[in-house]
């Protein structure tokens, strides 16, 4: 039996974005093997807080899991110094001299035999498994600096614009030698894994997508109106809805709805605007997607694939997207979705799919099978677990 730690950066449970859906399909594989004893460690901040209550029975019962609360809230005083010394502020506000001092303890304890880190954020506790001669790999979710460098281009502000591109050139430096420092890579896409082959990573790596099964709720393709649906704490959605309300709205048919939901959505910043529901905050988010018709993923800056498009296209939904908004996915444009990169032609896309019921249904049938074909369970988990094993 070998025992394998699985350290995340933030919970799985509540399974609230993107992130957490795919530490939760790793984590699930982990569960199902056999030859494994599975460790669960995660981080608790702020922003995603930790509370057992929220994980199943079927887990707390099972396999140890643990938290350990640091604290990520931003300083500006400590920002200028990591600016002024050109390190990556980004990544220091996930360094723990205390959590430090519990790995130790339960390294010596637990005796693993491998560690799996969800995203480059948790590189600062590297060397302490490195001392004990524990293989380490790390889960990319996305290029982590490409996201930065998305975001200066998109900036109006020039400050803002000059600081994000900062960012940008301080975490890809770090991601290079974080990468450079560990045994395996786990990359969520084959785009993302080139970027980094590209910056010299040459580290023994594979592609594992997230794994998304087929819903099994029939969809109703008669909803005229279309949805977003996303954590509004995430720079790339806060950019994408702001570029919807303010670009997009205005090109749309007078009676078309677009509905709004997500966590941290506040619905005061979208009260006047023209045909569009502001939901908040929503407690089911398959309740909310089956009730609406056509997805909207008005993404533009962010790396990684993009969980929300796997998601809706498991619900068989159909979507209308950016280019940036399916990268790392091969779908194809007017077959699983949409494309539509300048405001018109998202406005154009919008009014098209809202007022043709059998393009809905044609393009959200095509979608489930996708996700069948290249992203269930039995495509995907063999393949991580092979690659986990040629390190014990």
């Amino acid at each position: 039996m070998k025992r394998i730690l699985h350290f995340s950066n933030k919970p799985v449970f509540p399974i609230l974005d993107g992130g957490c859906l795919a530490i939760h399909a790793i984590l699930k594989a982990l569960l199902k093997e056999e030859e494994f004893e599975v460790f669960h460690l995660a981080l608790s901040t702020q922003k995603h807080p930790f509370e057992l209550s929220n994980y199943p029975k079927s887990w707390t019962e099972n396999i140890p899991i643990e938290s350990h609360f640091v604290d990520t809230k931003t300083n500006i005083l400590d920002a200028l110094i990591h600016l002024i010394k050109n390190k990556s502020y980004n990544l220091s506000r996930f360094e723990s001299k205390s959590l430090e001092l519990k790995l130790r303890k339960k390294i010596v304890e637990d005796l693993y035999d491998l560690v799996i880190l969800e995203s480059i954020y948790l590189a600062a506790f590297i060397p302490v498994f490195k001392h004990f001669n524990i293989p380490v790999l790390i889960r990319t979710h996305n290029v982590e600096a490409e996201i930065w460098q998305s975001l200066s281009l998109s900036a109006k502000n020039p400050v803002r614009r000059w600081y994000y591109k900062k960012l940008a050139m301080q975490l890809a430096d770090a991601e290079k030698e974080i990468l450079s420092s560990v045994d395996g890579i786990i990359s969520i896409s084959q785009e993302d894994l080139q970027k980094f082959e590209a910056q010299g990573v040459s580290i023994q790596s594979v592609v594992i997508p997230t794994v998304v099964n087929p819903s099994q709720a029939e969809n109703n393709y008669r909803s005229e109106d279309a949805y977003f649906l996303g954590a509004m704490d995430w720079i790339p959605n806060i950019e994408g809805v702001k570029w919807l309300c303010r670009d997009v709205l205005p090109l749309l048919k007078a009676d078309t709805q677009v509905h709004l939901a997500g966590r941290k959505l506040d619905c005061k910043s979208f009260a006047n605007e023209n045909g569009l529901v502001c939901h908040g905050e929503i407690i089911d988010a398959e309740k909310f997607i089956q009730s609406h018709g056509t997805c909207l993923i008005p993404i533009h800056s962010g790396g990684g694939i993009k969980i929300k498009l796997l998601e809706n296209l498991a619900h068989g939904k159909p979507i209308i997207t950016t280019t940036k908004g399916l990268q790392g996915i091969q779908v194809q444009h007017n077959k699983e979705v949409l494309i539509a990169d300048t405001p018109a032609q998202f406005a154009s896309a919008i009014n098209y799919l809202c007022t043709d019921e059998s393009k809905r249904k044609q393009l959200g049938e095509n979608a489930k099978q996708f996700i069948e074909d290249n992203y269930s369970e039995k495509k995907i988990n063999p393949k991580l677990i092979e690659f986990l094993k040629s390190f014990l």
